[in-house]
């Protein structure tokens, strides 16, 4: 199932009217993180080259770099874009798939939905279509068409992007559920499958197909460790969400972590290898009714520190999303999707402290 969907069903529970949203302002400081910035619309990835932050806006279709002090807009009218990195000094960004009608059983124009795109001077240009590779080789093996040939769930919506340590570009597919290798002449192929997630609420889930059995492992992250392995965060559905770790060469499987909750959309790991994980919609009330009565929009939301023993601890962000490590400290996106709340410009860069992580019961 695609990520966007996943997303707006789960946020459709947070519906309050606007006037009910706290959003702090820009370099306030709360005892969990600091505000960098603000004005956002809809952040998701985080990238750094430099000293300059890059972020792609979901909601305004517009990569933005954050620098000096100052936001610049780099590209804009991309519709949703979800990741962003400089690779070789080309800007990529990854557009996401348009939603199709669900009173429909046709595919919405494609346009950029479902592509890579490279900033030219003046403008962009395509250079890959992730969506045709899945229709060529569908890595995962799920079956892709129901009856009457209707998706079954998104075939394609690149969602995060990272320079490749062994080549070009890494692609994190948020609806093939596979993550594509980009060379320097932009060809796709396929670097690494991931395994469904079939721990807690993921047991016995069904699937697109019975030879399919567990949450798909929808990635939404991927970053390098200090010791040159790929870390991958993966989410599966508003349940269990894993974190994987693959050989940065061959895409082989070295380890994984399990145990995280709503909406794992983001990951980082520091230098001295302790692992982050954005959960975007911890705390989030269940079922379809509306919130309960003064409920807090502003407590959605949080980031896992996993410890080289695995010990958990927590940091209260509202609604985290896109991660990275840069210069001594932990970076987020955040309020990623107040504009599915109604609110605008309420997403924030934010540095989240290593004390502002305690225990649940602290």
């Amino acid at each position: 199932m695609p990520l966007p969907r996943r997303l707006l069903a789960a946020a459709s529970l947070l519906c309050l009217p606007a006037a009910a949203l706290a959003v702090p302002a820009q370099a306030a400081t709360s005892t969990s993180y600091t505000v960098v910035a603000g004005g956002l619309e809809g952040p998701r990835e985080l990238s750094f080259s430099g000293t300059t932050a890059y972020v792609a806006t979901s909601d305004d279709g517009q990569v933005r770099a954050w620098s000096g002090g100052t936001w610049t807009t780099l590209q804009s009218r991309l519709g949703g874009t979800q990741g962003v990195a400089m690779v070789n000094g080309d800007l990529l960004a990854a557009v996401g798939a348009n939603q199709p009608d669900d009173s429909s059983a046709k595919q919405p124009p494609r346009g950029l939905s479902a592509t890579v795109v490279k900033a030219t001077t003046g403008g962009r240009t395509v250079v890959a279509d992730p969506q045709r590779f899945e229709l060529a080789h569908n890595p995962d093996g799920q079956t892709q068409f129901g009856k009457g040939g209707v998706p079954l769930d998104a075939l394609s919506n690149p969602y995060y992007l990272i320079p490749d340590a062994h080549g070009y570009a890494l692609l994190a597919d948020a609806g093939a559920n596979d993550i594509l290798r980009l060379n320097s002449r932009h060809a796709v192929s396929l670097f690494a499958t991931l395994p469904l997630i079939t721990a807690g609420a993921c047991k016995g889930a069904k699937n697109n197909d019975p030879k399919h059995v567990g949450c798909d492992p929808v990635p939404t992250g991927l970053t390098y460790g200090p010791d040159g392995a790929l870390y991958v965060s993966a989410l599966g559905g508003e349940v269990e969400g894993a974190v994987f770790k693959l050989d940065a060469m061959t895409g082989a499987l070295l380890q994984t972590w399990t145990g995280f909750g709503e909406g794992l959309t983001g990951v980082a790991v520091g230098p001295d290898g302790t692992i982050y994980a954005s959960e975007l919609l911890h705390g989030a009330p269940q079922g379809d009714g509306p919130p309960p009565k003064g409920f807090d929009p502003s407590t959605v939301g949080r980031i896992v520190r996993v410890a080289a023993d695995g010990t958990k601890t927590y940091a209260a962000v509202p609604m985290p999303a896109g991660l990275a490590w840069h210069d001594g400290q932990l970076w987020s996106t955040a309020w990623s999707v107040a504009g599915l709340l109604g609110v605008k410009s309420a997403g924030q860069l934010v540095t989240v402290p290593t004390s502002a992580f305690v225990s649940p019961a602290s």
